[in-house]
């Protein structure tokens, strides 16, 4: 399965937008910068995966603090 984003592709992202189940965010994960899709809300975490869940690039639980933007365009 292709990826939605192609890399090299720009992206417009909104620190100030709530993340919300099935959008895309830009996430802080072991030093990089990170876009995945919010697949489960917690408390104080959200689960991260990729479009094909059978995918490897599947990140799992972040927390809340790691969540740097919600892509908008």
């Amino acid at each position: 399965m292709m990826p939605t984003l192609q890399e090299g592709r720009i992206i417009l992202a909104s620190p100030w937008l709530k993340p919300r189940l099935n959008s895309l965010v830009v996430a802080k994960k072991d030093g990089q910068q990170i876009i995945k899709r919010i697949r489960k809300i917690d408390e104080s975490s959200y689960w991260l995966g990729g479009d094909d869940n059978l995918s490897e690039h599947n990140v799992g639980w972040v927390e809340k603090s790691q969540i740097i933007a919600r892509v908008i365009g």
